[in-house]
């Protein structure tokens, strides 16, 4: 007689209804963990995007009314939300420029073309105060979703 090593018979066997158990609350846990995370991670994407996108709306505006402020001739408060500003332009004259709010949008007026564009989305507040003799303060609040970004400007004719 030969000495063969014993294998042992595998059929007829399953998993036993405590191991498919075991094996389903790991997969429950693991699916609710993930969703967890998911929920987590979607939430800090929204309120990045929600970030990036008032900074970005804020410096649209900013970038417009320093530009339109650096050759300026002078600048009028006509409210509250408006400023009219006198540009220096190529022929020798005055080019008028009035930036107001319109809902949430921030808008340039050109009063030569006749032509309004819109300077900046999400715009929450635009305020244009005097702060006596020739300083004129602007304040830009930008607000999308929680996330709210404000930047002053300060005129000045001296």
């Amino acid at each position: 007689m030969r000495n063969t090593p014993h294998i042992p018979e595998w059929r007829g066997r399953g998993f036993t209804l405590l191991e498919l158990l075991i094996a389903s609350v790991l997969a429950v846990f693991l699916a609710a963990l993930t969703a967890q995370m998911w929920r987590f991670f979607s939430a800090q994407t929204i309120d990045l995007s929600r970030r990036a996108t008032a900074a970005q709306e804020l410096k649209f505006a900013l970038e417009n009314l320093r530009g339109d402020m650096g050759a300026v001739n002078w600048a009028l408060r006509v409210s509250d939300n408006r400023i009219l500003i006198s540009r220096y332009s190529s022929n020798g004259g005055d080019n008028l420029v009035e930036y107001y709010p319109d809902g949430s949008t921030l808008c340039r007026y050109d009063h030569v073309t006749g032509v309004a564009i819109p300077v900046a989305g999400n715009v929450s507040s635009f305020q244009v105060d005097n702060l006596g003799g020739s300083v004129i303060q602007v304040i830009v609040t930008v607000t999308c979703g929680q996330t709210t970004r404000q930047a002053t400007l300060l005129w000045s004719t001296s």
